[in-house]
């Protein structure tokens, strides 16, 4: 007999990542979120947009950028055209950061987190907002929304990995001109370079960074900057990984009867044993990572498992070894007839390098020579055992 277990989570892949106002004693913190669904052909984004993606819609909603909200509000002195660009409006942001995420089970992963635009609103009395136009630097304005003592703008990074920064002054006024502007709903547009989510265990990952802010910091916000309400940001990162996985087996498939080729009846005339006796059951299988495959036997016997003829205890040793469709290998290889051990402590660890969704394959069950000429020597006899399959995908 045989018997399927698997074990496993019918739940898709995801990231967790959302932004949230830190109390006054408590340092910024930004979680951030996205999914994986096996259809998806990797990571969707899901934190919430930035507050000001209405105005912005067509950068929001860009495929594979995510946006934030980042909890910085300060005031900023500008000078026009001022000969130092820290004393003009300022922003430089940092450098792709590496991020290690680990599990509970200590398995780690690198995302690498990437800010591609900036936003802000400045809020600037009596009128002549300081963040319009012309941009200098690293920077090229990518939409806005302004009026006489405001203005809401998209900066786009033009080479996020110089970590170079950005200023500017109003399009109003001339040079030397003073003013001192409230500086809110700052967030960003960013990309997450995570790894192959097919590849990755069952698992919440988590991991962090932390940014200082302020005049000459990571977010580096150029000179006179008072009142800012904290010196220090700190991205969360929580990867939830639940991969679906199913096993399914047709009806009958609990009873495996070894049979030689062609059945009985084309053996009964002959003079030689037949090479081995085998029965090969079909398999649907469903997995978007990667999972573990062993054996549990009623009879083990030698690192396989074995039927034993009840008359006198005689036992042989039956090969179990499964076949799995493209999308899945085992040690880098197509999987295909890989011998099974016993024990969970043996158990071999199959991948899924691309999704397999209701894919077929197959397990194979076979006695070989010299065991078929022992059993023969019985003839009338009947051996058996069960035989588990067991699918561990909570690896």
């Amino acid at each position: 007999m045989s018997y399927i277990v698997a074990k496993g989570w019918k739940r898709p892949l995801s990231m967790l990542i959302a932004a949230a106002m830190a109390g006054p004693a408590v340092a910024a913190e930004v979680l951030l979120s996205a999914e994986f669904t096996p259809t998806s052909q990797g990571f969707v984004h899901t934190t919430a947009n930035l507050s000001i993606c209405a105005d912005f819609a067509m950068f929001c909603n860009m495929k594979g950028v995510g946006s934030a909200d980042l909890p910085i509000s300060y005031r900023k002195g500008t000078e026009h055209s001022a000969a130092d660009p820290r004393d003009q409006f300022y922003v430089g942001m940092p450098s792709p950061v590496t991020v290690q995420v680990r599990n509970q089970a200590g398995d780690t992963h690198n995302v690498v987190f990437k800010i591609t635009y900036v936003t802000h609103r400045t809020d600037t009395l009596p009128d002549s907002p300081p963040n319009t136009t012309p941009q200098s630097g690293a920077c090229t304005q990518s939409a806005a929304r302004t009026g006489l003592t405001y203005a809401s703008v998209l900066w786009w990074l033009r080479n996020p990995a110089s970590g170079a920064p950005c200023h500017s002054s109003s399009h109003r006024g001339g040079a030397g001109d003073l003013r001192s502007s409230q500086v809110s709903q700052f967030g960003v547009l960013y990309t997450l370079d995570t790894p192959s989510p097919w590849r990755m265990k069952n698992g919440r990952y988590t991991g962090d960074v932390m940014f200082t802010v302020g005049s000459g910091g990571q977010i580096d916000l150029g000179n006179q900057v008072s009142e800012l309400n904290d010196d220090t940001l700190t991205l969360k990162f929580q990867l939830d990984v639940q991969h679906p996985f199913i096993v399914e087996t047709p009806p009958g498939s609990e009873l495996a009867v070894l049979e030689p080729q062609g059945g009985w009846l084309e053996w009964a005339n002959r003079s030689y044993p037949p090479p081995r006796l085998y029965r090969d059951h079909p398999l649907r299988l469903w997995s978007a990572g990667p999972f573990k495959v062993h054996t549990q036997c009623e009879f083990p016997d030698g690192g396989h498992c074995a039927i034993r003829n009840p008359g006198d205890g005689h036992q042989v040793p039956v090969e179990v070894a499964l076949s799995l469709p493209s999308g899945a290998e085992h040690a880098g290889a197509a999987a295909l007839r890989v011998p099974l051990p016993v024990d969970s402590a043996n158990a071999l660890t199959f991948d899924s390098h691309t999704p397999v969704l209701n894919r077929p394959g197959m397990l194979h069950y076979q006695v070989v020579q010299p065991y078929v000429s022992q059993m023969m020597q019985r003839a009338g006899a009947r051996y058996e055992g069960w035989v588990r399959i067991v699918f561990d995908a909570q690896l």
